[in-house]
């Protein structure tokens, strides 16, 4: 069962009605892409992702928004697996990565490499039982869940 964003309720597939009368009037609508194209609504997005010139001005804001790191900083949010070394979990996400995919192997820990108590020379025999044991239990997702934060 979903909620509804607006009102909170539930519902399921079984709730959902389509609108004929919606999808009748958007297949006939057209666009006008910033190239200058005109192109059916229901098809601008794959459009927009090929069209050079939509393309382009999206480099141009990314650019804009991305920052570089300032120096010295070490992310610790996000962490990546020292066997496979695949990136971007989450402290839970490598905890459960790293038991699943690699028991028993042995590694540095990803989590403890990068706090400042952590050696990131140490390497864990059984890397996934350490994980279990020592990274289990991630405060932050709980002090969100609590409203801390």
């Amino acid at each position: 069962m979903e909620r509804c964003p607006a009102c909170t309720s539930k519902f399921g597939k079984k709730d959902l009605v389509p609108n004929n009368a919606l999808r009748k009037a958007l297949e006939g609508s057209h666009s006008v892409c910033k190239c200058g194209k005109k192109v059916l609504t229901k098809e601008l997005a794959v459009h927009e992702a090929a069209c050079k010139d939509c393309t382009k001005e999206l480099q141009k804001t990314i650019q804009k928004l991305v920052k570089p790191a300032p120096k010295g900083y070490v992310n610790r949010s996000t962490f990546a697996c020292p066997i496979c070394k695949q990136d971007n979990m989450l402290q839970k996400e490598i905890v459960n990565h790293i038991s699943t995919k690699h028991p028993g192997k042995s590694g540095v820990c990803p989590i403890c490499k990068v706090q400042p108590y952590g050696d990131p020379n140490y390497t864990s025999q059984n890397l996934a039982s350490h994980m279990k044991l020592r990274h289990n239990f991630d405060i932050a997702e709980y002090a969100v869940k609590l409203g801390l934060y």
